[in-house]
């Protein structure tokens, strides 16, 4: 061994007897873990409930971190996790972080579900939708036909809006008076139908029949003939 390896050695072997002693205290926590509460400070289990008996081994204790100022904490007597809210100075045997889930859950849910309508519809035609849509809550008027009894919504979103007669109507009203027509076409049914109480059926024209419709028929294809057959016979005179 050389002169200068021998030196090295002497000099770490000094080192290390000169380095003072480790202080006397724990480990500091994980960056995952809570610290743990020193034991003046530990909070008391919950007054007038007796620990639950669990027949399980030990769990390993666990501590649970939530953003309103919940802590689980671990009791060894019944081997059971209590919950201590720093902020409010309440314990529980409870688990308040399950409720606490339940509803973000929940919650969550429904903005996620208002959000994908919302993504749905064209910002630049929302204007254009009834006051009712842009309510998340939402309600839905209707009534009912006065003349057929079916139940009409007042929803553009009921598949009636889309049915071929809705669509024609709409592409209709932009040159005609649709409604105009319609009522039109509706007195004139009444004043069919009460012409017809009134008087009778005799005095509604009738449909032909059988016999009539061919007797129509042969008479008006002797009539046709005749026009064709018309000019040969003024040519010989």
């Amino acid at each position: 061994m050389s002169a200068n390896e021998q030196n090295k050695l002497d000099n770490d072997k000094n080192t290390q007897e000169d380095a003072p002693p480790l202080p006397d205290e724990d480990a500091p926590p994980l960056p995952d873990e809570q610290p743990p509460l020193p034991e003046e400070e530990e909070p008391p289990l919950p007054e007038g409930e007796e620990p639950p008996q669990s027949s399980a081994q030990a769990a390993q204790p666990q501590v649970l971190q939530g953003t309103n100022g919940w802590s689980a904490i671990f009791e060894p007597q019944s081997q059971r996790y209590y919950y201590y809210n720093q902020t409010t100075g309440v314990t529980t045997w409870d688990n308040p972080f399950s409720n606490i889930q339940k509803e973000e859950d929940k919650s969550s849910n429904k903005r996620q579900f208002y959000q994908e309508e919302d993504d749905a519809i064209d910002p630049d035609l929302a204007h254009l939708l009834p006051s009712s849509s842009k309510d998340p809550h939402g309600y839905v008027q209707a009534k009912f036909n006065t003349r057929t009894g079916q139940f009409n919504s007042k929803s553009w979103q009921t598949p009636e809006h889309v049915s071929a007669i809705n669509k024609s109507r709409r592409q209709q009203a932009a040159f005609f008076d649709v409604d105009a027509f319609e009522r039109q076409r509706n007195e004139d049914h009444f004043n069919k139908k009460a012409k017809i109480e009134q008087l009778g059926k005799d005095s509604v024209k009738q449909k032909l029949t059988k016999e009539q419709l061919k007797l129509y028929k042969e008479q008006k294809a002797a009539k046709r003939y005749k026009n064709k057959t018309d000019w040969l016979i003024n040519d010989d005179k």
